[in-house]
This record gives C-alpha cells, structure tokens and sequence, in this order.
C-alpha cells in the first residue's frame, strides 16, 4: 500500500511540472498621439476669475459658558470637617 501511495503522490507532483506555460498574452496598444491646434488669439498667460467675490460664512452663535462659580460650600465643608 505504502509504495502505490508514494507513487500517486509522485504522479500527482511530477504532471503540473510537465504542463506547458501558458503563451504570453499581448498588451494593451498605445493610442496613436492627438495632435491639437490653437489659435494664438485662445492662447494667453492669464486665467479667468468671476468679477465679484461670493463668501459665505457661517455666524457662530455664543454660547453660555458651562463652568459656573461655586458660591457655597458650607456643606462640603462641614462634612470635611466632620471627618476629621
């Protein structure tokens, strides 16, 4: 039994070696370059910008503020003082 089992396992391993490469697929071709042509007129040193100046701005709203001043500690204290 041992020897068929060695020689399906060396089947099995030797045949993907023997199998042929697949051919090289060819590559995508290159498009043949675009020539364009522009009028001098079309063709300047400046870009475009719109005549006026459009902003928009969010107004934030003021807020209360959350920390608050503690005006009593007669309780905290007198616990503290308690416990001593």
């Amino acid at each position: 039994m041992r020897p068929f089992l060695a020689l399906v396992s060396l089947v099995l391993i030797a045949v993907p070696a023997l199998a042929q490469p697949n051919p090289p697929t060819p590559g995508p071709e290159t498009p043949a370059p675009v020539i364009m042509e522009f009028d001098p007129e079309g063709v300047n040193g400046t870009t475009q910008s719109p005549d006026h100046v459009v902003t928009q701005a969010h107004v934030r709203e003021l807020l209360p503020s959350l920390v608050r001043v503690r005006t009593d500690f007669r309780a905290e204290l007198l616990q503290s003082a308690e416990m001593l």
